[in-house]
């Protein structure tokens, strides 16, 4: 081979060589890129696997809110979980029944695989089968598997087969304690709450937020304490909760998963009744349109009406010159009543001091040939209130004195003697008397003080004037000579009185009548032969006082019988008892000068007073009763204080609140709530964000105008519906079984920042303590407390006057070594710390209690379905021997001493029967009340999808959601009514926050 031809078969080798390579070179990048098709082809497929199970967990969250809104959005529904039938496998579900009637079977439990023609086909004993983890360890703790959540899978089919599944579970929202509800009181800086007083007395009024406080406060989370409120006002989403710190410092994070079905960010519940009757609907707004509770109602909410303006009261120390004064003082009123009927109970207001004591004397004697019939008269009055009133004069008039026949022992005739004639004149009117309220030259009497008794009596002298004396017990004086020349004999020397009963009318001035009171009836009487000479004693007397449990009666305990109200404007004869119980009615056993001063010792309502007395006139001895309001009411509960005509005194959320046309007196609050404005009001400015007096309600979007920001005016427009516009933020359903969520409810009652000043009532002219100085209780004196938000006062606590805590105080021992049941009534506030420094609440106490009231929740679920309204909730049962559920858990749990429970049972001798150191319900629904609601409207909905491989049927995509869904105001319908929808699905649900979780979120 020639040159030539082996370059040529080197160059051909080299050629194939090069094509081989290019060959192998094409090879690989079409191995190459057949893989990367085939990656991305599985890439592909996964994607949409994972796209088909995100669209079935939509599904799934889709049908959960269409079976929320199909049972839960009419108003007349109620919610509770299945956890009272634990240890069932599914004790976690949400169960909806009718708000009408009574049982235990629900209309609907909201968990998947409800969805078909029955809505209880899978209930809390249904077995696990086919279920899938939606609450897992990621959310509440790797140690708690009671509390992991299943729900059931149901199948997705196509033409070939099963594609896919979801499951979906409902979670209350409601049954939990609110732990991110912030306490906006902070941001009021609007009149009058930007003077301290004023805002101390809004605060008191409601409930700070829930809390977890454990024994050892550094296991627990204050939402309130530290720079936690800071960070609370700007929460956006739940998990930020996680944020806040922790009673230890650090991250609450842990406590909060260990908690998950037991506490929650915020709750916020519709302002509507549950009732099936004409008072379901919206809640009314009393505080924009009070006539709605009748004019008594009106009448007692109206302060400009009856509250003295400021800058009154000259030569007041200290003066009043503005809201912020420690003390304000009130005028009398006439009171207004308010007739009974199935709209309103009937409620009674007025304003005056009360008639507690009054003894009228005679003495009829000879004189020469003829008769003397003389008079005097002792009498006195209570103010019953935490206030102190502007003092006015006073009339009083007396009828129904018997005719008094005098015989003549040696048979030479006899004489009638009419009493009432010739006191009152020719025509017998009533016996009239003027009771003046002078200042006599004593501190305490240029204001008529908050709890302070006054007595008058006969003036001294010959001929004394109709006008009886101011500020004396004693009843010395010679009396009133009211006819000297009535024709006798020398030898009349016996009486004898038919039977009476006297009617006593309090009058202003001008005659206008303030109260009347019945005595009792004083039996026929004989006065033996003690009639020798004008010079002679007093013979007889008409005596009474009003009754009370002590010592000599156990039967006339005013503050636990019904119609014995002692502000009652018709006082009926049984509220009274004899002036001595140990001497009884009897006239005669009133003759002689009795010791009126000091005699009284078992009187233990009014044992001291001002006027000459043994017995020290300081504040320790006054006993105020009940609060008038002297701001804005932004709490049902403060209606305990409005009179109910017919039932004993407290009447408004307690057990005891009487029954109009079938709809007990406690049907308020599931009819009305309070927004603290008024119709006229300028504040607070809404686009600004302040919040409402009523600081723990929330503005939603307004449906009439959904691109325009809510304006302070259309709340005014709005009316008594202002709640079209509003949600009840930290809401609490009463059907919670949880122990833990009624403790941290119940803890939400502290006032750790929260000091308590001196209040000068008695108008010496001592210094002042100013504001935030803290004054405590000396050795064996009781101080008065004045509350003031710059001062730290440890503990919990539950007021009973939250309006006045100023003019209000706990006594720890008492001046004059009397016993703190002496003056049961001052104590307005009942409260504790750990030291015992007040009598009352620890941590422990509270925990106590709430699971006190858990089990009987649990009980009632299970023995007849969820509390429907709160009405029944607050209405004694035969389950708990005819008390309520609140006061036999207050009962069994230990939390008033022996003999100071609050049921219509003879007390000790030492207790009138109930007291302020009594914890009541109505007591807890101070803090309790605006929140309470028996349904839920904000609900965790946690939905999950797969997507199955449709060859093996096995599972290739999972998706988990999670949605919060809030009730609205509004209709579902939007031609439907706002105030009472007719639709079938009642309230539009909306989704307020939505996230895609991680199986490790779960």
């Amino acid at each position: 081979m020639n040159r030539a031809g082996r370059q040529r078969g080197r160059t051909d080798g080299f050629a194939l060589m090069l094509i081989v390579a290019l060959l192998a070179l094409l090879a690989a990048l079409a191995v190459a890129l057949g893989s990367r098709l085939r990656v991305r082809g599985f890439e592909a497929d996964t994607a949409r696997h994972q796209a088909v199970a995100r669209q079935n967990a939509l599904l799934a969250l889709d049908l959960a809110v269409s079976r929320l809104q199909r049972f839960a959005g009419p108003d007349a529904r109620v919610t509770a979980t299945a956890d009272y039938l634990a240890p069932a496998p599914r004790v976690h579900l949400t169960g909806v029944w009718p708000a009408g009637g009574f049982g235990t079977a629900p209309l609907a439990w909201l968990v998947s695989g409800n969805e078909g023609a029955d809505p209880t086909a899978i209930t809390p004993a249904s077995p696990p089968g086919r279920d899938v983890l939606v609450v897992g360890p990621a959310t509440v703790g790797e140690y708690a598997a009671e509390d992991q959540v299943y729900a059931p899978l149901v199948d997705l089919t196509g033409f070939g087969g099963p594609t896919g599944r979801y499951a979906w579970w409902v979670g209350d929202l409601g049954v939990k304690a609110s732990l991110g509800l912030a306490d906006r009181s902070r941001e009021i800086g609007y009149a009058p709450y930007d003077q301290p007083a004023m805002l101390a007395g809004l605060r008191t009024q409601m409930a700070r937020g829930p809390t977890l406080l454990g024994a050892d406060a550094r296991a627990g989370f204050d939402p309130q304490a530290g720079e936690n409120p800071i960070r609370l006002a700007r929460l956006l989403a739940p998990r930020q909760m996680e944020a806040l710190t922790g009673a230890d410092g650090g991250s609450p994070a842990e406590l909060l998963k260990a908690s998950f079905h037991h506490v929650t960010a915020v709750h916020s519940g519709v302002l509507a009744s549950t009732r099936t009757d004409e008072f379901g609907g919206l809640k009314g707004d009393l505080s924009l349109d009070p006539g709605q509770l009748g004019p008594a109602f009106a009448g007692w909410s109206n302060l400009a009406g009856y509250l003295e303006p400021t800058a009154s009261g000259a030569g007041l120390v200290p003066p009043i010159r503005d809201d912020n004064a420690m003390r304000r003082r009130y005028r009398m009123t006439v009171p207004v009543g308010t007739s009974a009927g199935a709209e309103q109970p009937p409620f009674v207001f007025g304003v005056a001091p009360v008639l507690t004591e009054l003894l009228l004397q005679f003495s009829i004697q000879r004189s020469g040939p003829a008769v003397q019939v003389k008079s005097r008269l002792y009498v006195g009055l209570w103010n019953p209130y935490t206030s102190a009133l502007v003092p006015e004069p006073l009339r009083l008039t007396i009828s129904g004195l018997p005719p008094v026949s005098v015989t003549d022992l040696e048979g030479a005739g006899g004489l009638s003697v009419d009493l009432q004639h010739f006191l009152g004149g020719p025509d017998s009117p009533p016996y009239a008397v003027n009771l003046p309220f002078s200042d006599s030259g004593k501190a305490d009497t240029l204001s008529w003080l908050p709890g302070r008794l006054y007595s008058w009596t006969t003036q001294t002298g010959a001929n004394p004037s109709a006008d009886l004396h101011f500020y004396d017990k004693n009843i010395s004086a010679s009396g009133w000579l009211v006819n000297a020349s009535i024709p006798g004999s020398a030898h009349l020397a016996a009486a004898v009185g038919a039977s009476a009963q006297l009617t006593v009318t309090l009058q202003r001035a001008d005659g206008t009548t303030l109260a009347a009171y019945a005595s009792p009836v004083f039996p026929a009487f004989t006065v033996p032969d003690t009639m020798a000479t004008a010079q002679g004693g007093w013979n007889f007397g008409f005596g009474f006082r009003l009754g009370q449990v002590s010592t000599h009666s156990t039967d006339r305990a005013w503050l636990v019988t019904d119609g014995r109200d002692p502000r009652n404007p018709a006082m009926p004869a049984g509220a009274f008892e004899a002036f001595d119980p140990a001497k009884g009615l009897a006239p005669p056993a009133y003759g002689g000068t009795p010791a009126t001063a000091t005699g009284l010792d078992h009187f233990l309502l009014f044992r001291s007073m001002g006027g000459s007395s043994n017995v020290s006139v300081t504040a320790n001895n006054d006993t105020p009763v009940f609060e008038l309001p002297r701001q804005a009411v932004v709490n049902p509960a403060g209606l305990q204080h409005l009179q109910v005509a017919g039932s004993r005194p407290f009447a408004v959320g307690n057990p005891w609140a009487p029954a109009v046309g079938g709809v007990s007196a406690n049907a308020v609050f599931d009819r009305f709530f309070f927004s603290g404005l008024a119709p006229s009001a300028l504040h607070p400015d809404l686009a600004a964000g302040e919040p409402l007096p009523a600081f723990h309600l929330a503005l939603v979007e307004p449906r009439p105008r959904p691109s325009a920001p809510l304006e302070l005016s259309d709340l005014l427009s709005a009316g008594a519906h202002s709640s079209r516009f509003l949600l009840q933020r930290g809401a609490f359903n009463v059907n919670s079984t949880s122990a833990l969520a009624w403790q941290a409810v119940l803890s939400s009652v502290r006032f750790a920042d929260t000091g308590w000043n001196r209040a000068d009532i008695d108008n010496s002219a001592s210094p002042t303590p100013t504001l935030g100085t803290q004054v405590a209780a000396s050795p064996g004196t009781v101080a008065e407390f004045f509350a003031d938000a710059a001062v730290t006062a440890p503990g919990f606590a539950v007021f009973r006057f939250p309006q006045s805590a100023q003019e209000t105080f706990y006594a720890a021992s008492l001046a004059n070594g009397n016993a703190p049941s002496r003056v049961p009534f001052r104590h307005g506030v009942r409260g504790g710390d750990e030291a015992g420094n007040y009598p009352g609440f620890s941590v422990a106490q509270i925990a106590t209690l709430a699971g006190q009231i858990s089990r009987r929740v649990r009980q009632r679920l299970a023995i007849g379905g969820p509390f429907r309204q709160l009405e029944e909730f607050l209405s004694p049962s035969a389950n708990y021997g005819g008390r309520s559920l609140l006061e036999d858990a207050i009962l069994a749990s230990g939390l008033n001493a022996a003999g100071l429970q609050p049921q219509p049972v003879a007390a000790a001798a030492s207790d009138p029967g109930f007291c302020s150191l009594t914890l009541t319900q109505a007591d807890l629904l101070g803090l309790l009340a605006p929140f309470l609601q028996t349904r839920s409207d904000t609900f965790l909905i946690r939905a999950y999808g797969e997507s199955l491989n449709s060859a093996t049927g096995q599972t290739v995509a999972r998706a988990w959601c999670e949605a919060t869904v809030q009730r609205q105001p509004a209709p579902f319908a939007v031609s439907d009514d706002d105030i009472h929808p007719s639709g079938p699905f009642g309230r539009r649900f909306r989704i307020v926050s939505f996230r895609w979780l991680d199986p490790t979120d779960v």
